[in-house]
């Protein structure tokens, strides 16, 4: 199980298929060393299964070891 910091007020919904993702490697500007970009490596899925106002729970699929910190976002 799996909890999320987002709920209805910004739009999620029982049934909505997220993906989990974790920063991976940065890409730096070699003169400023300024992070330009961050690769993220998808981690797995989840399914939301209850959500309120200001959060919401989902299932993970699989055997996706999922760390706080990780990002979500809704996938078609």
């Amino acid at each position: 199980t799996l909890i999320l910091n987002v709920g209805t007020l910004k739009g999620v919904q029982v049934g909505d298929t997220i993906e989990i993702s974790r920063a991976g490697r940065q890409i730096l500007d070699p003169q400023t060393k300024k992070v330009l970009r961050t690769i993220l490596d998808k981690v797995g899925t989840a399914k939301n299964t209850e959500a309120d106002d200001v959060s919401a729970t989902a299932t993970v699929n699989g055997t996706a070891a999922v760390n706080v910190g990780d990002q979500v976002k809704r996938v078609p």
